[in-house]
């Protein structure tokens, strides 16, 4: 009876713990978007360090939420290695360059289309990276909304798909 009751305080206690990353995930994400929000210099320029700061804690977030997802979905777990490998790289990649190998899973090994929601949490925000050096989040900011408000609502849903 006391295994049980272990067992089941165990598993309680684990996913509570993961919940934090979720919820650390998102708020990571919307703060990124206030900061994202801020109206530009005279010159044209955004103020991008505090931005891509928040933004990395995200990523960071992210990877640990992929490696739940990679757990329950086993034929993810090559792609996401390959795009941890690669992480260093894909920081120093154009907008472009990212959207055209990594949003879809073109520049890494074959994985089942599920593998999306999870890879999905650190190429967007990866890609508004790119967009911020670019000097692009102006000019490109309802691209910048899309792409962090799909991923901040893709972490909750993943969250539910992985606690059922």
């Amino acid at each position: 009876m006391k295994t049980a009751l272990f067992i089941v305080a165990t598993i309680l206690f684990s996913t509570a713990a993961h919940a934090d990353i979720y919820d650390e995930y998102q708020y990571s994400g919307r703060r990124a978007l206030e900061l994202a929000r801020v109206q530009p210099a005279t010159d044209g320029t955004v103020p991008t360090e505090e931005l891509i700061a928040e933004i990395n804690l995200m990523i960071g977030f992210g990877w640990q939420i992929m490696d739940l997802y990679s757990s329950k979905f086993e034929g993810c777990k090559d792609q996401f290695v390959q795009l941890k490998e690669l992480s260093i790289d894909i920081g120093l990649l154009s907008y472009d360059q990212i959207d055209e190998l990594y949003h879809d899973g073109k520049g890494l090994v074959k994985a089942p289309k599920e593998c999306y929601r999870g890879r999905s949490l650190v190429v967007h925000p990866y890609q508004v990276i790119a967009l911020a050096l670019e000097n692009r989040l102006v000019t490109d900011a309802e691209h910048v909304e899309h792409e962090m408000d799909e991923v901040i609502v893709r972490a909750g849903a993943i969250r539910d798909l992985l606690n059922k």
